[in-house]
């Protein structure tokens, strides 16, 4: 009904006229959906690329750092004397324990010179020798006298050899 209470029909309108543009429309429209979705496909597979790349290179700067900070610290270490190794020469005949047991005391006499500078031991290595040489009793009901055959100080690490014989006991 209109204002003037005339029953009104409402026309519905010709789409003759616009099918071809709606056909067309639909082209377009289909046509960016497809864009839209190989666009897409392209992005995540860069992005994909790029993301695999930058976790690698993650795990490159990682690894470097560790070199880089193992290096540094081997470095200012190296100045310093680090590891004590003591080795009781062959041709002894110590049975293991004793073996064992003069060794370790050996490495207790040597531990002061842990974390001194390597220059101190450079000056007078002999001073550190007769440390060492020295009688050591009551290992295991005999007493031995060690003798120092080679005393080697490599990067950060003095490696002690030496000999072992039986005093007797007066």
């Amino acid at each position: 009904m209109d204002l003037r209470g005339q029953r009104v029909v409402m026309r519905v309108p010709n789409f003759d006229r616009y099918r071809h543009w709606l056909a067309r429309f639909g082209l377009f429209l289909a046509g960016v959906i497809i864009g839209a979705a190989l666009f897409m496909g392209i992005y995540q597979q860069n992005f994909s690329l790029l993301a695999s790349r930058n976790a690698d290179l993650e795990q490159e700067i990682r690894e470097l750092r560790n070199e880089i900070e193992t290096y540094s610290k081997n470095r200012k270490q190296a100045a310093y004397i680090g590891g004590i190794f003591v080795h009781l020469e062959e041709g002894h005949t110590l049975d293991d324990l004793s073996k064992v047991e003069l060794e370790k005391r050996v490495h207790e006499d040597l531990k002061v010179l842990s974390g001194k500078p390597v220059a101190d031991f450079k000056k007078d290595p002999k001073l550190y020798m007769k440390l060492i040489e020295k009688p050591y009793p009551g290992i295991y009901d005999k007493d031995y006298r060690v003798e120092v055959t080679t005393l080697m100080l490599v990067q950060s690490e003095l490696r002690v050899w030496f000999r072992a014989k039986p005093l007797a006991r007066n």
